[in-house]
């Protein structure tokens, strides 16, 4: 399928008749909407097209129906599609369900294609099924219970007006699922605590599992102050859009101001990566204990423990931050960022302690040498490579003679800059990518946390460096399409508000490029 094809599917959007919302009971836990599949599925299929993948003729929504319908081929996906959970509701004179109560169950709403039928696959959960208007309804039940009523299910109130779209109605489940979550994770984190083969229960075991046990009552706490959860997605021009809401049992009255936030976000110059952090966000980032982050740290990337002291210090005096990252061969790795602080001069005083009171250690860790510089705030930078063919690989990254520079910015900001001397860390105010992706919900989310990253601007530069590292091994990568996403954490009048965004068609094109390079 040709994109100009393909792109009318997208833009247009198709009024759907409520029928098959009408037959969802008013206590139904949880509704998945699936609204136009052959839509999903083509742009599926145009995205492994454009890429030459020997995947582009998988109907991916066949295979997730395949758990429920016997023949998936035989549905309708242009009509809308329903996966439902409703409360089990025992007949008079049926014995109880056991401690629990009686286990909600499933039922699947969806349309036959014309002149097909459709049967229940032996192999679900599923136990009885019917057509009604044409609407073919089969439940986990051992009876189709069909709603008669009038208006829609409370549940749709709150339906995000999407491709796909889920509520799930929380506190009803968490009343019935809580209490089993409570015990099975209880017995599992008390079944951590075994002694070795001496049998003794060492002190980094007793620790490990005291630390569970504080992160699984910490969960199941939240989980008891949740109402509902609302998810949405939706793709336009192959950008793929998700949004999560989490909505609490207590309202709060925040106060939204992403003003200074999105301010400094339009001075960032490179756009490899972008992010935001609120103060409050980061102090509750440096609350984990030191064991937690080093766990973290083993999979993915964490700051090391050592510099978690010294930041906590620092986020005691600071707000809202921005930072930039950047990857090429020009200015090899650079960093920028921008903080609002509550006193420059004790930022600054308390940051220079805390650079030079851990230059042995970020030596040892990094092989980074920091020498303080004339300039007050300032360090040179040097690479300590164990060998030629190491210090050149670290040169191409981290040039000779760049600084790490700190300097007030304006009456109530500190700059950061990471990079060589000649280098602008910051620019004219612009609509950078950060600075878009703060706009669009600026005035409803008080944000936490905002991400922008271009996975194609990162790819081409670290290429650079490699090219310069082996310039007999020359790898060239295209500066086109863009591969941008973005994330976007943040906590509403209602609770709390999740973005991402992913430029599919951009990442596919990428990843196929790179896989090409091997």
């Amino acid at each position: 399928m040709k994109i100009t094809t393909l792109l009318p599917l997208l833009l247009c959007s198709t009024i759907y008749a409520q029928h098959p919302r009408d037959f969802i009971a008013d206590d139904a836990m949880s509704v998945l909407s699936i609204k136009d599949g052959n839509a999903i599925n083509a742009i599926i299929e145009t995205i492994y097209e454009k890429t030459e993948s020997t995947s582009a003729k998988v109907e991916y929504l066949d295979i997730f129906l395949s758990q429920f319908i016997d023949d998936p081929t035989a549905v309708d996906l242009s009509s809308e599609l329903l996966l439902v959970v409703e409360p089990t509701v025992l007949s008079e004179g049926q014995p109880p369900a056991g401690m629990f109560g009686a286990m909600p169950h499933m039922q699947i709403i969806c349309k036959a294609k014309e002149g097909r039928t459709l049967s229940v696959s032996s192999s679900s959960w599923l136990k009885a099924s019917t057509t009604v208007d044409g609407w073919f309804i089969a439940s986990g039940d051992n009876k189709v219970n069909v709603r008669k009523g009038t208006g829609l299910s409370e549940i749709f109130e709150t339906m995000p007006d999407t491709q796909a779209g889920w509520v799930i109605r929380f506190a009803p489940l968490w009343q019935q699922f809580g209490p089993i979550a409570q015990m099975t994770g209880g017995m599992f984190i008390g079944s951590m605590n075994k002694p070795d083969l001496s049998g003794v229960i060492s002190k980094e075991q007793r620790n490990t599992t005291a630390s569970a046990r504080k992160a699984f009552k910490a969960l199941t706490a939240w989980c008891a102050t949740i109402e509902k959860f609302s998810f949405g997605a939706d793709i336009e021009d192959f950008v793929l859009t998700t949004t999560v809401e989490i909505e609490s049992k207590d309202k709060s009255n925040l106060t939204i101001d992403n003003g200074s936030m999105h301010e400094m976000a339009t001075y960032l110059n490179d756009s490899m990566v972008q992010y935001a952090m609120s103060g409050d966000f980061i102090r509750q980032l440096l609350e984990i204990d030191e064991r937690t982050f080093d766990s973290i740290a083993s999979y993915a990337s964490a700051p090391p423990t050592f510099l978690i002291s010294s930041m906590r210090l620092l986020a005691n005096v600071a707000e809202e931050n921005v930072v930039a990252y950047g990857l090429n061969s020009k200015n090899g790795l650079t960093l920028a960022s921008l903080i609002d602080v509550n006193n420059q001069v004790e930022y600054l005083k308390e940051a220079s302690t805390a650079v030079n009171s851990l230059s042995e250690q970020v030596l040892e860790e990094f092989s980074m040498k920091l020498s303080e510089s004339k300039m007050p705030h300032t360090w040179d930078i040097s690479m300590m490579g164990e060998d030629e063919e190491n210090q050149n690989m670290m040169d191409a990254v981290v040039h000779p003679g760049d600084q790490l520079r700190l300097k007030k910015q304006g009456t109530e900001r500190v700059a950061i800059a990471f990079g060589p001397q000649a280098w602008r860390a910051f620019g004219s105010p612009y609509a950078t990518s950060l600075s878009q992706v703060i706009r669009r919900h600026s005035k409803q989310v008080e944000i936490d946390f905002a991400l922008a990253v271009d996975f194609r601007d990162f790819s081409t530069g670290f290429i650079e460096i490699l090219n310069e590292i082996n310039p007999d091994e020359q790898a060239v990568l295209s500066q086109s399409p863009s591969a941008k996403c973005s994330l976007l954490y943040g906590s509403t009048l209602g609770g709390a508000y999740v973005e991402a965004q992913l430029n599919v068609m951009g990442l596919a094109i990428l990843f196929a490029e790179l896989d090409a390079l091997d």
